[in-house]
């Protein structure tokens, strides 16, 4: 199964480490992600540029006036939705904890645990969850590859 995640940025020039992202995630498998630049006011946006110019599963949205979370995750979706092949579609809504680089490290080394948060969120709610009928807030404690010891 082929997972979308929107990560929503603004600001967040010293958490982008271009180089060492596009070295380990040129050739995503499975997973796309879509960079909502939400009206940074700093280099983010063309340091988010550059990786999505490297790396072939990594989409870029650029908004120009700083619009609130919804309507930034609205804006991810349309276009995951319209340019994706993924099956489902989450979502981390800001980088305060974690980099990019820890983020994707995270999404890639703990797409199962991710999955299986999903296959939990459908038993609860009874229906399947798929990018045409919502979109899942992926949890942090997911993520944080600093509890967790593998390598890329």
């Amino acid at each position: 199964m082929k997972l979308g995640v929107l990560i929503l940025c603004h600001n967040n020039e010293k958490e982008i480490q271009e180089q060492l992202i596009i070295k380990n995630f040129a050739n995503l498998n499975n997973l796309e992600i879509c960079l909502v630049n939400n009206h940074s006011s700093d280099s983010t946006y063309e340091k988010l540029s550059d990786i999505q110019e490297y790396c072939k599963n990594i989409y870029l949205i650029n908004i120009n006036k700083h619009k609130s979370e919804q309507a930034a995750l609205r804006a991810g979706s349309r276009y995951m939705f319209n340019q994706s092949e993924a099956v489902t579609l989450g979502y981390i809504p800001n980088m305060d904890k974690l980099s990019l680089y820890q983020l994707l490290k995270g999404l890639a080394q703990n797409m199962e645990d991710i999955l299986a948060f999903l296959q939990q969120i459908e038993r609860v709610s009874s229906t399947r969850v798929t990018k045409c009928q919502e979109i899942f807030e992926i949890p942090l404690e997911l993520l944080d590859s600093r509890s967790n010891s593998q390598s890329v």
